[in-house]
C-alpha cells in the first residue's frame, strides 16, 4: 500500500472501509434497499469481517468492538487503546 499511495492506512480508514462492507452485507441480507429492512438486517447482524466481529446491541450501537482512544503524538493521531490495535503507548505531557 505504501509504495503505491505513499501512506499506510490507519484505523479511521479501515473502519470507514468496514462500514461500507457492513452496509453491503446488510443490503444483501435484506435483499432490498428498503431502509426498514436494511435496518433490521443490521440489527440482526453477527458476522466476521476483515475488521473483526460485527454485532450490534439493543440500542443500535456496535457491541463487538472496543472503540479506539486516540492521542496526538508528533502532530499525528495514534491509537493508544485497546491494546490489540494500539499503535503507541500513552505519553504524558504536551507533545
Amino acid at each position: 500500500m505504501n509504495a503505491k499511495y505513499h501512506s499506510e492506512p490507519d484505523y479511521g480508514q479501515a473502519s470507514a472501509a468496514a462500514a461500507g462492507e457492513i452496509f453491503q452485507l446488510a443490503i444483501e441480507s435484506a435483499g432490498t434497499l428498503d431502509p426498514a429492512k436494511v435496518r433490521d438486517a443490521l440489527a440482526a447482524m453477527d458476522t466476521e469481517t476483515f475488521f473483526g466481529r460485527i454485532k450490534f446491541g439493543p440500542t443500535g450501537q456496535i457491541s463487538s468492538l472496543d472503540p479506539p482512544v486516540f492521542q496526538l503524538q508528533g502532530g499525528k493521531p495514534v491509537v493508544i487503546f485497546p491494546d490489540y490495535i494500539k499503535q503507541a503507548e500513552f505519553k504524558f505531557g504536551v507533545q
